[in-house]
């Protein structure tokens, strides 16, 4: 998603004007990309979707003032690491009748061979 690596070979303590320019606009699409990720994984669910936005708006607003560009840098990896999370790991799962689950699986959901529980069938 971000690639930080510029901003480490600039040695975040010193960064020029343009690059905090630049820096500004990492945290804007990282801000912009877990909304995205949100209403993709939380879609069909409006009260995860609520919450989700609060979550992400939240986080943001009470770091927006910060100036250490270490300190962003490191949010923005954190930042990150929730997307990837969110979009590698979260299932929704759809109560059916008979009392079956349908699970909403996405192009990004780590599937892993599992097996079985004893006596059930795949």
């Amino acid at each position: 998603m971000l690639d930080l690596s510029l901003f480490a070979a600039l040695g975040l303590g010193s960064l020029p004007l343009f690059a905090r320019g630049a820096l500004s606009l990492f945290v804007m699409k990282c801000f912009k990309t877990l909304h995205r990720t949100r209403l993709e994984v939380f879609d069909g669910d409006s009260l995860a979707l609520a919450e989700a936005r609060k979550r992400i708006n939240s986080e943001f607003s009470q770091n927006k003032n910060e100036t250490d560009p270490d300190k962003i840098a490191d949010m923005l990896k954190v930042a990150e690491d929730v997307n990837k999370l969110l979009r590698e790991t979260v299932v929704q799962g759809v109560v059916k009748e008979d009392n079956k689950i349908e699970l909403k699986i996405t192009k990004d959901t780590i599937l892993l061979d599992t097996p079985p529980f004893p006596g059930t069938k795949r």
